[in-house]
């Protein structure tokens, strides 16, 4: 293979690798947001509207439904992130008890990471 042809591969698998990345990252950070937030009304209606040609009536009955359910969801992510918490630092407190002190010292740096990291899922409000 000519060594325009291996550039032209490596180009268009690096292009693939970085749209499946950023794709992943999107979804993940959609699906964040779903759970944080509740449901895009607009996007949803859109998209529904676009896949099953909703006349105006439905869409106003749509967008009633999902702002009941948004609320509903809401409550429900806050009462899981509660209880994912508890269990995460139950977690992570028996696992120190099998560390000695400098493995001790790096799990909680490590963990201190993550949750900076991770902040909707420590406990931790965003202001996004």
């Amino acid at each position: 293979m000519s060594s325009r042809a291996s550039w032209l591969v490596a180009g268009a698998i690096a292009g693939f690798l970085g749209g499946v990345w950023w794709g992943g990252r999107h979804e993940l950070s959609a699906h964040r947001r779903f759970w944080r937030e509740g449901p895009d009304i607009k996007v949803m209606i859109a998209k529904l509207t676009n896949r099953f040609q909703l006349d105006p009536s439905q869409q106003a009955a749509v967008r009633q439904v999902l702002e009941s359910y948004k609320v509903r969801i809401a409550a429900l992510h806050q009462e899981t992130r509660s209880k994912f918490r508890a269990v995460q630092l139950s977690m992570r407190s028996d696992i120190e008890k099998a560390l000695n002190p400098d493995q001790r010292r790096r799990f909680r740096e490590r963990t201190a990471a993550w949750d900076a990291r991770h902040p909707d899922l420590a406990g931790k409000t965003t202001s996004r």
